[in-house]
């Protein structure tokens, strides 16, 4: 679509275009349609009930039965280039039935006044007295018509009937381009190649990987543990010392492994979210698992890290898989302590924990004996390891 027309239609319309364009070479049946329209469209009053203070109007030259001249007239029409009311005559002239240029008329309008607006309009595009497109496939150019207003003809370029010293320079100026066009559209394809997919980010950013990593071991840790620091204590269903001290079960043990995924730039956006998928095990002793399980996306998800991570300079979409392995268990058992040796009387903790429990109590059973109540409560959190114990007289 060339610049001018589109310009004469905004200045018809206050900027208003109602999607229909006008180009060299459409049917002339099609333009006279429009041009009526516009013009009955111009003329009517707005919602308010106010009318413009411009007025259209138009007309159809006919040679032989077909439609050489569709004419629209505008009077006192402000013009923003010109900061001034115009009067101007628009003509699509036709051929066999098509349009092949216009002359658009300027009655109020001088033809230096014309030149000099267009010759900042079309400041990088003009070539000798021609004021082409941006992609010089049509042209404008400015002459004192015979019935003595300014005019101006707008075509579509043929280079046969160019001056050579211009065909010349709009081949070369059209070569480029035709580059800049593959160009853009080869950096284009390119950007959306390397925007569209996700990129591993423990192999583009192992240090945001790892921080991310660490911030969920965090978390989870904190969900477990059993201290009044912790806004999290007890929402993970873990029983207090007090309950299991009361209860039957004097243990309670959750084991889980599932698989976690942390995008960046989700749905084309820039946030986060990190959501569960695939649940390997999920076991529990005296604990509810699933209510444990669905408040984990709660706990985790969001990592409080989303990096900028670029690729030729282009922002991409990052996406880490993280395997997650919980394993949980607190309780409290009585022991017997004698010569420094430690033997489990009651609630014996799970057999892969006595010897974590009984190592760790080595230094604080010495010098006692008699029988202790032990509160213990280990964790490995993704392969960090924690074990709390405390002695009680019984």
């Amino acid at each position: 679509m060339n610049r001018l027309l589109i310009l004469s239609v905004l200045i018809f319309n206050f900027g208003q275009l109602k999607s229909q364009t006008i180009e060299i070479g459409q049917d002339a049946e099609q333009i006279k349609r429009l041009i009526e329209w516009e013009t009955k469209d111009h003329n009517k009053p707005d919602s308010y009930g106010n009318y413009s203070t411009s007025r259209a109007s138009w007309d159809i030259s006919y040679n032989n039965g077909q439609i050489m001249d569709v004419i629209q007239c505008i009077k006192n029409q402000f013009y923003i280039n010109l900061r001034m009311n115009v009067d101007f005559c628009k003509h699509y002239i036709m051929d066999h039935g098509k349009l092949i240029y216009t002359l658009t008329q300027y009655e109020n309008v001088s033809q230096e006044r014309i030149i000099e607006v267009y010759d900042k309009l079309y400041e990088g595009t003009k070539v000798n007295n021609l004021y082409f497109d941006e992609e010089f496939e049509h042209y404008s150019k400015i002459y004192l018509s015979k019935n003595g207003y300014a005019t101006v003809e707008f075509r579509k370029v043929e280079l046969d009937k160019i001056p050579p010293n211009v065909k010349k320079e709009i081949e070369i100026k059209r070569q480029y381009i035709a580059q800049k066009k593959l160009e853009d559209n080869l950096a284009e394809q390119k950007r959306k190649e390397i925007t569209s997919k996700y990129y591993d980010l423990s192999k583009y950013d192992i240090t945001t990987y790892n921080s991310i990593v660490s911030n969920v071991k965090r978390k989870i840790s904190n969900y477990f543990k059993s201290s009044n620091e912790s806004s999290d204590y007890n929402k993970a269903g873990a029983p207090t010392f007090d309950k299991l001290l009361n209860s039957e079960e004097k243990k309670y043990r959750y084991r889980n492994s599932f698989i976690a995924l942390y995008e960046t730039g989700h749905g084309g956006s820039t946030y986060e979210y990190l959501e569960l998928q695939d649940i390997i095990t999920d076991s529990v002793t005296n604990g509810e698992s699933t209510s444990l399980f669905n408040t984990y996306n709660q706990i985790i998800g969001w990592t409080g890290v989303n990096p900028t991570i670029k690729i030729d300079n282009y922002k991409i979409k990052t996406q880490a898989r993280i395997n997650i392995n919980i394993d949980y268990a607190k309780g409290i058992t009585v022991v017997k302590i004698k010569d420094g040796k430690l033997d489990f009387l009651e609630n014996t903790p799970d057999k892969d924990l006595i010897d974590k429990v009984r190592n760790k109590l080595d230094l604080e059973i010495v010098g006692l004996k008699g029988k202790y109540i032990v509160k213990y409560e280990f964790s490995n959190i993704m392969g960090d390891i924690n074990l709390n114990t405390a002695l009680l007289r019984k």
